[in-house]
């Protein structure tokens, strides 16, 4: 599942915003993050909020822009794609 939101969902919002593709370590590991321990996908109940893991990565140097698109995608196309159950 994780793979699959990164290659449907995460990477052509970094295409689209011109992320450059040396900097997407950071974004797949904040959407591993989000995934796991904001929205409880895995073996986790949810740990953080949405909102909190957000923060956390914004404050690390990310783009809020760019965590906001990715964020509200997969929660739109998550169900679409049959993620969430």
């Amino acid at each position: 599942v994780f793979n699959r939101v990164w290659r449907e969902i995460v990477v052509p919002i970094l295409v689209e915003k011109k992320v450059y593709s040396a900097i997407w370590g950071p974004y797949k590991a904040f959407t591993n993050e989000l995934l796991k321990k904001a929205l409880g996908l895995g073996r986790q109940r949810p740990t953080m909020t949405v909102d909190e893991v957000k923060t956390k990565w914004q404050n690390l140097g990310l783009n809020k822009d760019v965590l906001d698109a990715i964020t509200t995608a997969i929660q739109s196309k998550g169900a679409e794609l049959k993620i969430f159950g």
